[in-house]
């Protein structure tokens, strides 16, 4: 959790609108939300931040959600 008590969460998906979607409806509700465009991406971030929770997509090019 962030100094401040935000859960801090990473979405992962290829499909823009719904990456967009979901870290706008979860910043919403209070969550602090970073996003990434496929696996390679979201490993980048996850390499220079910390967060509680990913909500990935499964199939995505480059590197999945499994991965």
């Amino acid at each position: 959790m962030e100094p401040n008590g935000a859960v801090a969460v990473l979405v992962v998906d290829d499909n823009e609108d719904i990456r967009e979607t979901l870290a706008l409806v979860l910043s919403g509700c209070g969550y602090r939300c970073e996003s990434a465009k496929n696996g390679v991406e979201a490993m980048q971030r996850v390499r220079r931040a910390r967060f509680d929770a990913v909500v990935t997509d499964l199939e995505m090019p480059e590197m999945d959600g499994i991965a």
